[in-house]
Formats: C-alpha cells, sequence, structure tokens
C-alpha cells in the first residue's frame, strides 16, 4: 500500500549476482555510513520475508522484518536472533522485539546502495531542482551574513530589493544541494563553501537582481562567465552531475536524445562493479519504475515511454546545468517534447 505522505516511492536495487532484490524501506544513520533495509510482511507470509531479509544482509549493516506482533511467534523470533535480524512488531504501536548488533555487509553491494541513496537525496523532494534559474540559489551565498544562524524573518530580509518568488522558503534546499548553505529546522547559515562562493562573487542584493534579470534572457555563462564558473564548480561536486558529463562524453561531442542518454548513463552504472542504480533515480519517476525493470533490475527500453521520464531532469536541472556552461544551450524538455526530441549536449570549449 502506497502512502502519500512517504513519496516519493524510491525503489532501491540490491544487486546480489545471480538476481536483483528491493527493499520495501531504505535508510541510513547520521553517520553516513550505517545502512539499513526494512521487509515488511502481512500474516502467513514470514517465512518468505525472513528469506528476503535474510539477503539483505549483503548490501546493508542492518537488516528488519516488520510484521504484524500478532502473527510473529516464538519460532520466527529465535530465527532471527540466531541470524542476526531485527524484528519489527507493528500493532496500535511500533516495537522492536530484537536488536543485534550492526554487521559489516559486502563492500560492493555496500556502495551500491550508497550511490543510489546519494543520488536519491540530491532528486528528493522536487527532484533536482525546484525552479530553473540558479540565480534563486546563489543569491543565498550573497545576502547571508558570516557566523550567523538566520531567522525566517532574518532571511526573508536578507534578499528585499532581489526578485525571489513568493513561496520562496522551499528554495533554500536547494543551496544545501550545492552546499553553499546548511539548514538547522527553520533556521540557515552559510558554509564554508557559502563564504568562499560570497568571496569570490563580490557583489550585492541590490547588484544580483541585474544579474538574475540577465539570467532570464539568456544563460549566465553568456553574459557572467565568473558566475557560471562558480556554478559549474558546485555542480560537479555532484555524483549525478559527474554522470551525465560522462554519459555525455561517451558520445565525443555529438548531440544526443534524452533517452540516448539515459542508455547511455544506465550503461555506464552497470559497468561499475555493481555501482548501480544512479541512472534509474536521475531519469525516471521512482513509482514506475517496476512497470519499466525486468527481474534482474535491467531497464527494458522497449517498455519506455515519455511518462517514465523525470520532467524536472529536462527542465529544471538541464536549464542549472546550461546556465554552468556544462551543457549547450539546446532548449529545455518539459511539456510537449518527447524524450526522443529533448536534445543534449556537451558545452564546447572556447
Amino acid at each position: 500500500m502506497e502512502i502519500p505522505e512517504l513519496k516519493p516511492f524510491q525503489r532501491f536495487s540490491l544487486d546480489l549476482g545471480d538476481r536483483i532484490v528491493h527493499p520495501d524501506l531504505v535508510g541510513q544513520f547520521a553517520d553516513g555510513e550505517t545502512l539499513l533495509a526494512v521487509e515488511g510482511k502481512g500474516a502467513g507470509r514470514l517465512t518468505k520475508g525472513l528469506a528476503q531479509a535474510l539477503q539483505y544482509k549483503e548490501g546493508f549493516h542492518l537488516s528488519f522484518l516488520a510484521a504484524s506482533t500478532a502473527a510473529i511467534g516464538l519460532s520466527v523470533e529465535r530465527f532471527a536472533r540466531r541470524e542476526g535480524l531485527r524484528l519489527i512488531a507493528v500493532s496500535d504501536d511500533v516495537r522492536v522485539l530484537h536488536y543485534p548488533m550492526p554487521r559489516q555487509p559486502w563492500k560492493a553491494q555496500w556502495q551500491s546502495i550508497r550511490s543510489q541513496l546519494d543520488v536519491a537525496g540530491e532528486v528528493a523532494g522536487h527532484n533536482t531542482f525546484l525552479y530553473n534559474l540558479p540565480t534563486h540559489y546563489l543569491v543565498w551565498a550573497i545576502a547571508l551574513r558570516r557566523g550567523h544562524w538566520h531567522t525566517p524573518s532574518e532571511l526573508k530580509d536578507s534578499i528585499a530589493g532581489y526578485s525571489m518568488p513568493k513561496n520562496w522558503q522551499p528554495a533554500l534546499r536547494d543551496p544545501q544541494k550545492l552546499g553553499i548553505a546548511r539548514m538547522n529546522g527553520k533556521e540557515a547559515r552559510l558554509t564554508t563553501t557559502g563564504e568562499a562562493v560570497q568571496d569570490i562573487l563580490g557583489t550585492t542584493v541590490e547588484e544580483w537582481a541585474d544579474v538574475h534579470a540577465a539570467a532570464k534572457r539568456a544563460p549566465l555563462d553568456n553574459h557572467t562567465p565568473q558566475v557560471a564558473a562558480v556554478l559549474r564548480l558546485l555542480l560537479m561536486r555532484s555524483p549525478m552531475t559527474r554522470l551525465v558529463v560522462a554519459g555525455l562524453r561517451k558520445h565525443h561531442g555529438r548531440r544526443v536524445s534524452l533517452s540516448q542518454l539515459a542508455q547511455t548513463c544506465s550503461a555506464l552504472d552497470y559497468g561499475r562493479a555493481m555501482v548501480l542504480g544512479r541512472a534509474m533515480v536521475l531519469f525516471f519517476i521512482p513509482e514506475r519504475l517496476e512497470a519499466i525493470t525486468n527481474s534482474r533490475g535491467r531497464i527494458e527500453w522497449e517498455r519506455l515511454r515519455a511518462a517514465h521520464y523525470r520532467p524536472t531532469t529536462s527542465y529544471q536541472y538541464k536549464s542549472v546545468l546550461k546556465h554552468a556552461g556544462i551543457i549547450e544551450d539546446t532548449g529545455l524538455g518539459g511539456s510537449g517534447v518527447t524524450p526522443e526530441d529533448d536534445v543534449w549536449a556537451l558545452r564546447k570549449a572556447n
């Protein structure tokens, strides 16, 4: 059953060599290293659930089986304790019945899940970016004071004089993706990277409003190359951007469609010792992955339709890459543009 509050339902793939398995839920501890997987099962299906949870131990430090309290008997508890599985009993409340110590998973499988989580984190919420103009994100590096946590009212005052959309609060998520700012609840402050960007840009919010106005007419790379270079450095820290660049380089300067790029990036994923899933997360809507993949977790390309692709990848994300001078200005995708007609190409060096 899909719960709307948990969207997007990102599908994670654990490659076991002879088959691909998909945990119901994947999580990561605050230490950035420890991974957990949860398999949920109804009454009468616990044997299958235990078998699945055991498989997840190859790629996760902790593996859970969640089931109805009434369905968990002594034999299930004994088996879980012996095999180092965690049991979650669900009724009116939720209790962890058995809590063994984490165990080290296989490195390649763990790296694969970590890679998928990294990209999923980047495209969560509003997928890639909320707005297609990166000036809305870089403005925070100019507006925020160093070494200070800004309250919501201070954040609003800091961008007075700049043409930010009325719903400006969600735009604070994307400076975090770029590494410019970090959040603590509703408060924000510059990171060390953000302070460096502030030094490089060396401008005011009022002057930045003119840069933003120019960006509406042409890519930043056309009229403010220094700003585009800063954005390019920030974007190239992302594994998602590096995957796209690597995919386009495979075509040796030729223009390719979004569908061709997705296939190339997917092939690069599978060629990296089980570090797979980044292309799936980036290019496709997670709820629809099951309809286009086979039992090995591979994409069946003949099944693909336009509705399977993430629209924000060919619009907001593509726009930000264009402004940074990473790709050519070939027009954006979006409504009315099919993946076969959405053209991508690396920007040629001057």
